[in-house]
């Protein structure tokens, strides 16, 4: 290969020319959209609160953007149809382009599209992080893109990724149990956006949600997915509402709008058109989190730790989960955890805790143990960003000092 087209990152032009630094400047991103998503707002946060790392990042599909990381954002333009596959091997021409112009120090994929594309970094000489925010997906709710891509990841995954990093320990065993690779793990528990705090007590920015005279308010923050299970809490709020039980629901998340006819049908054969409010998409979360008394996760399977339970305690809301990934370590002792897909148990427990919090308001605080925005970062900066593990990654460091066993800060209601 000619000197001219060999790739060399910016470590090693520091390096060669005397000016080396302990730590990587230049790191590219590559994730699926800046949509809504847990992974994808924990990204923003990332680029955002680093201030001592030029991060830029790589959207692989065309649409709007939710969250505002502050960086450079690029688009590969890839739609999400069927025209996708035919114009893959363009888009992936153009990663690789973008890399060679940019030069980065390390490549971050981004869930599983996006560690397809990073471990192209592989074959160009640059070290590959992946960033995996998801368990065991199923066959039956998943489409056959996705399925492949966590097919290709997990034969990848031996070789390519310098680091894999995950959000909760029960992701690490899900992908472990799957066949990926484990021998070089991190896990970094998520960080809740202090813009989302501020937004939460800026009590101009609430809206007004005309939800009649319902003494109680229950919210669910998720797209309209087979993955987070709509059906079996629209079932569970069905027997509320035929119990006689006050209340409405507020839908936050892409395809829960109006506009949407699938949802429109889910609402109208529960016939509960007048329980719930499909709000869409909303940039602003906090105002959300705001209206509401109570959240409920009714999700069946896939989720490694869910961001809306941490936001959710972080404000101190109540929730009501369904026990999947690491939920059950995210609710407090005024809250429930119940089976997926049980819609009884689940009504009972709404209902539980909204009349508890009716008759006791306050109580033990949410005991979680999660990093600021500032430690997020620096745990990144110590377990990922590193220059030294271009020559030899380094293990994973020891759980003690990873997000479970960061110092616990005292929350109130």
């Amino acid at each position: 290969m000619p000197h001219s087209w060999r790739y060399r990152s910016r470590s090693e032009q520091r390096l060669s020319s005397g000016r080396h630094t302990a730590r990587a400047r230049h790191v590219l991103h590559c994730i699926p959209t800046l949509a809504q998503g847990g992974a994808e707002r924990i990204l923003a946060t990332l680029a955002r609160f680093d201030t001592e790392v030029e991060h830029r990042i790589v959207c692989i599909f065309a649409g709007p953007r939710l969250f505002d990381p502050g960086r450079p954002v690029l688009s590969l333009g890839l739609p999400r149809n069927s025209l996708a596959l035919v114009l893959f091997p363009v888009a992936l021409l153009r990663f690789v382009w973008i890399v060679r112009q940019y030069s980065p120090d390390k490549i971050v994929g981004w869930l599983y599209y996006g560690a397809l594309f990073a471990s192209v970094g592989k074959m160009l000489g640059c070290p590959v992080v992946w960033s995996l925010h998801a368990t065991a997906l199923e066959e039956k709710g998943s489409h056959a893109g996705l399925r492949l891509a966590v097919a290709l990841c997990r034969r990848l995954s031996w070789w390519v990724p310098q680091h894999i990093h995950y959000c909760s320990h029960e992701g690490r065993a899900a992908h472990r149990d799957q066949g990926f690779g484990d021998a070089h793990v991190v896990v970094i528990g998520n960080a809740v956006d202090p813009h989302l705090v501020l937004d939460f007590h800026a009590a101009e920015s609430v809206p007004r949600v005309q939800s009649g005279r319902s003494a109680h308010t229950i919210g669910c923050a998720a797209r309209l997915d087979a993955q987070k299970d709509h059906e079996t809490l629209f079932e569970a709020l069905a027997i509320l509402d035929a119990r006689g039980f006050d209340f409405v629901c507020l839908l936050a998340g892409y395809g829960c709008d109006t506009g949407n006819p699938k949802l429109t049908r889910m609402i109208e054969r529960h016939d509960l058109a007048h329980r719930i409010v499909p709000l869409g998409v909303m940039a602003r979360m906090g105002r959300f989190y705001r209206s509401i008394d109570l959240l409920v996760l009714s999700s069946a399977y896939g989720e490694s730790m869910p961001l809306v339970l941490q936001e959710a305690a972080a404000l101190g809301r109540r929730i009501v989960a369904t026990d999947v990934g690491a939920a059950r370590t995210l609710v407090g002792p005024l809250d429930a955890i119940v089976p997926p897909r049980d819609p009884r148990t689940l009504a009972v427990a709404i209902q539980t805790v909204l009349e508890r919090q009716a008759t006791s308001p306050t109580g033990p605080a949410h005991d979680i143990a999660a990093p600021t925005a500032h430690e997020y970062v620096a745990l990144w900066h110590a377990q990922l960003l590193q220059e030294h593990s271009f020559a030899k990654p380094i293990a994973a460091a020891p759980s003690s000092i990873l997000a479970g066993h960061l110092p616990k800060r005292p929350h109130r209601e």
